[in-house]
């Protein structure tokens, strides 16, 4: 099965993040001022940061936000400290390697170019980049981050449908796979194992490999009936989070 190029929630990074404090997601685009926000675990209050930057994607780790996005031609990553709101670097790439989203893991953070399928490495102290390689040819997913491995997991076009695993020990290292269901949103936590299926608005659960799938229906009408679409997901301070946007006008196919 291929990777459906409208499918567009596979290529861009996830727009949330989670830590013990609460959760952070990037919106903005051509009709809003683009922002990072911070919704608290507990009772505090929602806190707002402006961006000078279009965000595609969001990641926590090493003591810092992380944001991926673009600048006019410019694509940039942002480092911010939470505690004092600061921003304390900023990696810029050039045009062309269109970077789109962003992982942290195994003390470094992990950016994509989806379109080139370009994996880059940065120093999560200084946001330099470390390393880089090309995992295959056409378009590549959003990290996927795999700890039981130490791996970090991409789908590619490549072939009508790949998937790439890279160690972050030996990054240098690719390993070809059989591709996966194309149109599942996923994310694996540390007891469950979790996916968000756009076409029916909802989100399944199991303990363990091979074990019961337990269902939740999260939206009220379905995003193929023009209902809210799942666009992302992750787990911290003992929630999970996800996040919707409008119905899906295209032929119900979630876009964004």
């Amino acid at each position: 099965m291929g990777i459906p190029d409208q499918c567009c929630s596979l290529f861009t990074g996830p727009v949330l993040a989670a830590d013990a404090s609460g959760v952070w997601f990037v919106n903005g685009g051509a009709y809003d001022q683009p922002r990072l926000t911070h919704i608290p675990a507990g009772e505090g209050k929602e806190r707002q940061y402006p961006l000078d930057l279009t965000p595609t994607g969001v990641a926590v780790g090493g003591g810092a936000v992380w944001m991926v996005g673009y600048r006019g031609r410019d694509h940039q990553v942002l480092r911010v400290d939470p505690a004092t709101d600061r921003l304390t670097a900023r990696t810029i790439f050039p045009a062309g390697a269109r970077v789109d989203s962003i992982a942290f893991a195994y003390g470094a953070v992990w950016v994509t170019s989806s379109s080139t399928a370009t994996v880059y490495r940065l120093d999560a102290r200084t946001g330099r980049r470390t390393w880089s390689a090309a995992v295959g040819v056409g378009r590549a997913s959003r990290p996927e981050i795999v700890p039981y491995r130490h791996d970090i997991e991409f789908r590619l076009t490549e072939n009508g449908g790949t998937d790439v695993s890279i160690n972050s020990i030996n990054p240098s290292s690719t390993v070809l796979g059989n591709y996966g269901a194309a149109d599942w949103g996923e994310y694996a936590g540390d007891r469950a194992y979790w996916v968000y299926d756009w076409p029916t608005g909802t989100l399944d659960w199991e303990d363990g490999e091979n074990m019961p799938i337990h269902t939740i229906q999260v939206t009220q009408k379905q995003p193929v009936s023009g209902g809210p679409c799942l666009t992302s997901i992750t787990d911290g301070s003992r929630s999970l989070w996800l996040t919707a946007a409008a119905g899906a006008p295209f032929g119900g196919v979630c876009v964004r």
